[in-house]
């Protein structure tokens, strides 16, 4: 059986029953992208210069996987048809060098973030409600020919919104909405993979923190891991999937992180177990990926 070693823990306690929610159902397609890009108010195009790209005022659609995608005058609007999940891009501004210092103060950031969740109506909390759970920056940095570094220069702003249900916090891949702010304090790209609750289908009594770390070293050992295992984070959560997974309820589970060696390398993967004994939803979710050298927004 592999030795867990944790960099952080799970709560010596939790709640000793909670609730299950089912997600409302997904609305996709031209229908649903129509009333998202009304949704967002998305402001008149200036002309623009011909060295940026050309754009069309009538809303064309086009199909990625399970994404329907619309654009319309630079703007991008797309929804996945499995999650409800959101993605909007100004093409012409987002991630572009401009000419520009961004000197946004982190509580301005946040409130013109706030402003515009509750402009747009994108979430059914009240934007005062939301939890900041951090605040990351586009960066890029160029050089000459002849090897001169020039300045990092930071592009845009995104700030990350998550909540709690019942006081529990939704962790996992999706679970939030980042909207990206430029220097001008303009929105130029925003992500939702927030799952709404629709009914509330009862409660059910909770797992506690021990018996899932017995179970994560079980799988740990059927897959035939023998030695340390690193676990980078460990939460008691209702875990909310990511942007391409279908997800019909909410329901309290325990979420893992951890590191692995195979060889020369590092792997980390995500480990997910029920904190309760009768799940709606089994999760039959592993991800493994190679552990990342170099983040690219910080």
């Amino acid at each position: 059986m592999p030795e867990l070693k944790f960099a952080k823990k799970l709560p010596d306690t939790v709640p000793s029953e909670l609730a299950i929610y089912s997600t409302e159902r997904v609305h996709y397609g031209q229908k649903a992208v129509r009333a998202m890009t009304r949704k967002l108010k998305l402001p008149e195009r200036p002309a623009l210069p011909e060295a940026l790209p050309r754009v069309r005022a009538k809303l064309e659609f086009r199909y990625v996987d399970n994404w329907t995608i619309g654009s319309q005058e630079g703007f991008t609007t797309a929804i996945n048809r499995l999650s409800g999940a959101m993605r909007f891009r100004d093409e012409v501004r987002h991630g572009r060098e401009l000419d520009a210092t961004f000197k946004i103060r982190e509580p301005r950031l946040v409130e013109v973030a706030r402003k515009y969740v509750g402009k747009t109506k994108l979430l059914k909390q009240p934007p005062s409600e939301l939890k900041v759970s951090k605040i990351t920056y586009l960066r890029t940095q160029g050089a000459s020919l002849d090897g001169e570094v020039a300045p990092e220069q930071i592009l845009d702003a995104g700030v990350v919104f998550t909540r709690d249900i019942e006081g529990v916090p939704v962790v996992g891949f999706g679970g939030y909405l980042m909207v990206n702010i430029a220097h001008d304090e303009s929105v130029v790209a925003a992500t939702k993979v927030w799952r709404h609750r629709d009914k509330k289908i009862g409660k059910e009594k909770v797992l506690q923190p021990d018996y899932a770390v017995k179970q994560l070293q079980k799988r740990l050992t059927t897959r035939g891991l023998k030695e340390r295992v690193n676990v980078l984070k460990a939460d008691f959560c209702y875990f909310e999937a990511n942007d391409n997974t279908s997800q019909r309820y909410l329901e309290p589970t325990y979420a893992f992180l951890y590191e692995t060696r195979i060889g020369q390398f590092l792997y980390k993967s995500v480990e997910i177990i029920p904190a309760t004994q009768k799940p709606k939803q089994r999760w039959v979710f592993r991800k493994r990926f190679p552990a990342p050298t170099k983040a690219v927004r910080k």
